[in-house]
């Protein structure tokens, strides 16, 4: 985690140990409570949350979760781009 420049993640131990860093610390949510992000989010001057802004409310069956589905990687490296560079 030291030697990366970012770390992207659901919301798990490095994706906090990034962020306590000071990497750029890119956390994916769904806006399902009790895993959202303004409960889980990394916290630092570079960390950030993304979520979908639809509940599809099927976050609870992981692989028909369409709320975290929409949230596409070109999506999230342009965030990353915006961002941090």
């Amino acid at each position: 985690i030291a030697c990366a420049d970012a770390l992207v993640a659901c919301s798990t131990g490095p994706l906090h140990i990034a962020a306590a860093l000071g990497k750029a610390a890119i956390g994916i949510y769904p806006n399902l409570k009790p895993m959202h992000a303004g409960r889980w989010a990394p916290v630092g001057k570079n960390a950030i949350a993304i979520s979908s802004k639809n509940d599809c409310n099927m976050c609870k069956i992981p692989s028909n979760c369409l709320c975290m589905k929409m949230i596409l990687c070109e999506n999230v490296a342009e965030i990353i781009k915006s961002k941090f560079n």
